[in-house]
């Protein structure tokens, strides 16, 4: 599929029957899963950075009352959301559905102009892929991040266009670096994709004609839109009493963040590798065409269409970016899905680019016949699953059991933790007489309008990713004025949670074999609703409980 066609026909022709065929699937696509799209619970990352939002509107300072070492962005974007439009997940939700949606038409477009059955075809595929993914790649910064540089990119171009035309882009370029500054303020490893996009468009660029002043000049454009929009972003830190936090924070724990051992080196790597599986085949699809991208930005570069066609970097920036995105996923991030997915978005544009360009009309029908294949078979599944419960979507309120049927990570067991709630409340539990050990329960901050006891949000988590502090950490769980009870996930707890519990004799749900602490504990355990414990333990007790669960093997 590596054709050395010029990436732009020279006379579009656009064909009916895929306009008309994409537009009558893209409509399908939206009413099936549009509704049980808006339903599906959030997951553990956008429910931690509502709690975060929701308390920093109650008076609370991030990075100063709680622990979190990402850059505001998405925190002040969901303080945004929930300010003006409530706290439900589906205002979330819809917003999301926006902010993804433009990015996608943006990206939809950006091949071969006029050709708006190619359009609306990719948009149809873009749609299917993201609404089908899991609940675990929805409000995630990496998703949003798609639309500052798919902007930035559209500048990009017109920037290269300019210069191979010997016409001033000083300004142009100054805001494509606001543009980029946005993106880095969402995600510092947008500095990657910024990096690389413009280095390879300048060699395109000079290969063209370019002047070093005119690229020097756009160079120091372009810092200067990122100086710009890097000082607006400090100043509003500064306004918001969140800045000297956050230098306290990235210097005395941020850069711990990152550091892991041999086995958990091991075990991300595993952990990518299987994301292969789990989010084929557009997966697949991705990490065969990011070297493939490679090829084509170098050929780009050295070669020159035939005389009498439009001579565009469409090819060579998107390559470049697909190229960029992938290794700041694959090595620099962590072992989660969610970086992947924008991935995943550029390589089905490119792939649809290269079927577009293939030599004959039997070859490019051939070709985009596999990839709208490709699409219903790594999707048609989840389509399914949807129509047969799209009518209980449209009700008033949603509940816990329609959660758990639409969730497709299943991290959270929302029925279960309906009980583990109603059992809190029949116990008058106040603010800071329970607390929550993992990410799988922080829905019942919200449940009871409550706040997390100490500035640690996600106490399992802080622990494994600032291990230098625990001690620290440790200090300031047990000195929780009152507590009573702490909630954990029994796959976190070591039991096993499908395991009946006879709570008349709890010594009898002992912990399985291995390193999973002592029967003591699971003695303590008061009430159980599925994965979900409470267990009966002073804020003095906690200590010693994450000991002998989480760091001894006896």
């Amino acid at each position: 599929m590596m054709s050395e066609s010029p990436t732009v026909e020279t006379v579009p022709t656009t064909s009916r029957w895929l306009l008309v065929g994409s537009a009558v699937a893209l409509l399908v696509i939206l009413i099936v899963n549009v509704p049980p799209f808006l339903r599906t619970p959030l997951d553990c990352d956008p429910i931690l950075f509502d709690l975060y939002a929701r308390d920093m509107l109650r008076g609370k300072v991030l990075y100063r009352d709680m622990v979190e070492n990402n850059t505001p962005t998405m925190i002040l974007l969901h303080m945004l959301v929930r300010s003006t439009l409530g706290h439900s997940p589906e205002a979330l939700r819809i917003v999301d559905l926006a902010v993804v949606g433009l990015g996608l038409g943006f990206l939809a477009r950006w091949f071969r102009p006029g050709r708006r059955d190619l359009h609306v075809f990719a948009f149809c595929l873009l749609t299917a892929l993201y609404l089908t993914t899991t609940e675990w790649c929805h409000v995630q910064r990496d998703v949003w991040l798609l639309l500052p540089v798919i902007g930035a990119l559209y500048l990009r171009r017109k920037q290269m266009l300019r210069l191979t035309a010997n016409r001033g882009a000083f300004l142009g370029a100054v805001f494509e670096g606001i543009i980029w500054g946005l993106a880095v303020w969402m995600k510092p490893y947008a500095l990657v994709m910024a990096a690389a996009v413009w280095a390879l468009g300048m060699i395109w660029s000079r290969t063209r004609g370019a002047s070093r002043k005119a690229i020097l000049g756009d160079f120091a454009g372009l810092m200067l839109g990122g100086i710009v929009i890097g000082g607006a972003g400090l100043a509003v830190m500064h306004a918001l009493g969140i800045l000297v936090p956050y230098y306290d924070h990235i210097t005395n724990w941020g850069m711990e963040y990152q550091n892991e051992d041999a086995d958990a080196y091991v075990l991300r790597w595993f952990w990518r590798l299987s994301y292969l599986v789990r989010n084929a085949p557009w997966s697949l699809v991705y990490i065969f065409l990011i070297p493939v991208a490679a090829v084509l930005a170098v050929r780009s570069i050295r070669s020159r269409p035939p005389a009498g066609t439009d001579d565009r970097p469409d090819r060579v920036l998107l390559s470049t970016l697909l190229v960029s995105w992938g290794f700041q996923a694959w090595f620099l991030q962590h072992a989660f899905d969610y970086p992947h997915i924008a991935g995943e978005m550029f390589a089905l544009v490119l792939a649809i680019d290269l079927a577009a360009g293939r030599p004959t009309p039997r070859l490019r029908a051939r070709s985009l016949a596999m990839l709208a294949a490709i699409t219903v078979v790594g999707h048609g599944i989840r389509f399914v699953e949807r129509v047969t419960i799209w009518g209980e979507c449209l009700r008033a309120d949603v509940p816990p059991e329609l959660y758990d049927r639409l969730s497709t990570y299943e991290r959270m067991g929302w029925a279960e933790l309906e009980g583990i709630n109603q059992f809190l409340r029949s116990q008058n539990v106040r603010q800071g007489e329970f607390n929550v050990i993992g990410d799988s329960a922080l829905p019942l901050w919200e449940m009871l309008d409550q706040t997390p006891p100490t500035r640690y949000y996600i106490v399992h988590n802080n622990l494994v990713s600032f291990q230098s502090h625990k001690e620290e950490m440790l200090k300031a769980l047990s000195e929780v004025p009152n507590q009573r009870y702490l909630v954990c996930n029994l796959i976190e707890f070591h039991l096993d949670p499908e395991k009946e519990y006879d709570s008349s004799n709890p010594a009898s749900w002992a912990p399985s074999k291995g390193w999973y602490g002592p029967r003591k504990w699971a003695e303590k355990i008061v009430f159980r609703s599925g994965r979900y414990a409470v267990v009966a333990m002073t804020a003095a007790e906690v200590p010693q409980w994450l000991d002998d669960i989480f760091y001894n093997e006896n």
